[in-house]
């Protein structure tokens, strides 16, 4: 059982690099259960990649992903 207050994703800091192209540049959010985020941006702007680190199907350059205060990766 999740505690009320608590974020259920929260991202800290996320930077990630694609060859030396910096894509995503110490982005920080928090979701709560039942919020919801709009990603929109033109196209190779990094959505998809994005999503991609979210899930953990990438490594991100540094940052962390938690779930309710847990540590998921970072």
């Amino acid at each position: 059982m999740s505690e009320p207050d608590c974020p259920a994703l929260q991202v800290r800091n996320l930077y990630y690099y694609r060859g030396e192209r910096l894509l995503i540049h110490n982005l920080s959010f928090a979701l709560s259960a039942g919020q919801w985020i709009h990603i929109r941006g033109h196209i190779g702007s990094g959505k998809t990649t994005l999503l991609r680190l979210l899930a953990g199907l990438l490594p991100a350059e540094s940052g962390q992903r938690l779930g309710c205060g847990r540590l998921i990766w970072g």
